[in-house]
């Protein structure tokens, strides 16, 4: 397999329950937002100690049983007062469900075109939005988990129903002036602890400068050399 393989990260539905504590039966869920070969992407209500060994289930769409192993948190960053952004590493699984992991990832990722706008990384940014549907006056806020040139993920209060327009402003890091999409539709939207959502929401109105912008900022954080 192409080692680069490992570190294809996909975006997917899906859930991982998991235990701090062995040999209980107390089982939490988080979220699960991508996932690779060798780790995950998830959204948690709490804080867990990185590096500390921890039993998992993955759950993903598409493959027909969970997926069993150990896991250790690798980082977090908050994002509300009770959620966290939180990268996993898988460090054991057993062998039938690493093979179908692995299967899983290679399908999924020859299934991806090999452009640049499928490729995103971590923007913790306040966004602010309206919906088209109720007037342009009405301004709402949320926060963002990553970016890419094509689009957004979002962490918010309200879910809203595939096909959803909204005009989005924010700021990328370092950047003075805002970044403002005039029409961005929402892709999916699916419940996170705490009565939240995340939701996938794409480009369909925004400036090539502000495209460039973007584009710049994902290359710098990934270190992708062209």
């Amino acid at each position: 397999m192409d080692q680069r393989r490992k570190f294809v990260r996909l975006e997917t539905t899906g859930k991982v329950i998991y235990s701090l504590k062995p040999g209980t039966t107390e089982r939490k869920e988080a979220i699960l937002q991508d996932i690779s070969i060798s780790g995950a992407r998830v959204i948690s209500d709490e804080i867990i100690t990185t590096d500390r060994e921890f039993s998992i289930i993955l759950q993903i769409p598409g493959i027909n049983h969970g997926l069993s192993g150990k896991a250790t948190v690798k980082w977090q960053r908050r994002i509300t007062e009770q959620m966290f952004d939180t990268g996993i590493e898988f460090v054991h699984m057993q062998e039938a469900d690493r093979k179908a992991l692995v299967s899983f990832v290679r399908e999924s990722a020859g299934r991806i075109d090999d452009q640049r706008k499928y490729v995103r990384c971590p923007l913790e940014a306040e966004i602010k939005y309206k919906l088209l549907s109720q007037g342009k006056d009405v301004t709402k806020n949320c926060n963002s988990i990553d970016i890419s040139v094509s689009g957004l993920k979002l962490f918010m209060k309200e879910k809203l129903e595939k096909g959803t327009q909204m005009r989005i402003e924010f700021n990328l890091p370092g950047e003075k002036n805002l970044i403002v999409a005039d029409c961005v539709v929402v892709a999916w939207s699916k419940s996170a602890p705490e009565e939240m959502f995340v939701t996938g929401a794409e480009f369909i109105d925004i400036s090539e400068e502000n495209v460039e912008k973007i584009s710049k900022y994902v290359k710098a954080k990934l270190a992708i050399i062209e």
